[in-house]
């Protein structure tokens, strides 16, 4: 941190969450979990990219329409400031310019100023950080961004966000992702090795794709019988390498992935959390699941790196998440166990027996 430029991340959340809604048709409760995860990618690219160290850290929104967020932001070490939407007038940003003109007068040791948003409004910001001989970035999506701020302080001030990633377009931000097909595949590779799998077993799972196959399919590309691929398909899930599962009228045949350590701990997490609110709400919150009991499961993560653990098992298809909404029509995520996963019934057989 000692060889590195102070800075102050600002965060205009509600510009970030309804341009993901408006601009890319998500829904309010995915729009509302990238957003979270761009804040951090763009930390990080500030840490490991631009050798910046943010020393402050606010987002600015009108937070009783998004109550879960600030406990995110939180343990994220993001300050929320809450400011309150008014009819016709976008109030946030004019919160967001005054913090960050009140951190350019009184913190003269700070020397880059980041604004994760980008349309026109800024731009006073941007000539006051110029004028006080500051430099300032702005983050945001390419269709979102002003012309006149990038005219302003110059393309190479100005990163663009990746929404489909919650990334930093043309730049790896280092996530934690687990590589689950991707174990499961090297195993493949060691078993046939040591004379495990045979050649058509790797065949055949060579065929499945993430999403899984037919049964029909499989057989078609495989040019066997319905009764063989049966037969076959039977003898991998008894290695433990697929399984099936019921797809309306249609079996599907699925790779079975190997969990590590952080998504067994995670897995646990979730079948805990359902027992406690499954049988009152009918599912559990996604935002208290992950700031309570995964941060009690994964201690030494980050919550960004928990929340990756967890969609990780929602790729995996153990959970299944869905969007809800309160009392006050206030939209929020929930997942519900897949119970029919039978890495999800081993877990709950093996939870029960040391009960």
């Amino acid at each position: 941190m000692t060889n590195q430029k102070l800075g102050a991340l600002f965060v205009d959340f509600e510009n970030i969450y309804y341009s993901l809604i408006n601009e890319f048709n998500l829904q309010p409760s995915d729009a509302q979990a990238i957003a979270v995860r761009i804040i951090g990618s763009t930390l990080t690219h500030m840490r490991e990219f631009l050798e910046i160290s943010p020393i402050i850290r606010q987002a600015v929104a009108d937070w009783s329409t998004l109550p879960d967020v600030p406990n995110e932001l939180y343990v994220m070490g993001v300050r929320a400031d809450h400011v309150k939407a008014l009819k016709g007038k976008n109030s946030a940003d004019i919160e967001l310019s005054l913090c960050l003109q009140e951190a350019m007068l009184t913190r003269t040791d700070i020397d880059v100023f980041a604004v994760v948003a980008g349309d026109r409004d800024y731009l006073p910001i941007a000539q006051r950080a110029q004028m006080a001989a500051k430099r300032i970035l702005f983050y945001s999506f390419e269709r979102c961004l002003s012309g006149d701020i990038k005219e302003l302080v110059g393309e190479e001030d100005c990163w663009y966000l990746d929404p489909e990633n919650a990334s930093i377009v043309f730049e790896e931000v280092p996530v934690t992702r687990t590589p689950e097909k991707e174990v499961c595949e090297e195993e493949i590779e060691k078993e046939m090795e040591e004379g495990e799998i045979e050649d058509e077993d790797s065949k055949i799972l060579g065929l499945v794709p993430d999403g899984g196959i037919t049964m029909e399919s499989l057989a078609k590309k495989l040019g066997f019988g319905r009764r063989k691929v049966l037969k076959e398909v039977k003898k991998l899930a008894g290695k433990g390498a697929v399984y099936t599962e019921k797809s309306g009228r249609w079996t599907k045949v699925k790779i079975l992935v190997e969990l590590d350590e952080n998504q067994e701990r995670a897995l646990e997490a979730t079948i805990d959390a359902e027992k406690e609110y499954g049988p009152k709400y009918g599912d559990v919150k996604i935002s208290g699941f992950l700031v309570d009991k995964l941060a009690d499961a994964l201690p030494s993560l980050s919550h960004l790196e928990r929340k990756e653990v967890f969609r990780s098992l929602q790729e995996n298809e153990l959970v299944e998440v869905r969007q809800r909404h309160d009392s006050y029509g206030v939209p929020f995520g929930a997942f519900k166990l897949n119970g029919n996963h039978p890495i999800v019934k081993r877990k709950m057989e093996e939870m029960d027996k040391a009960e």
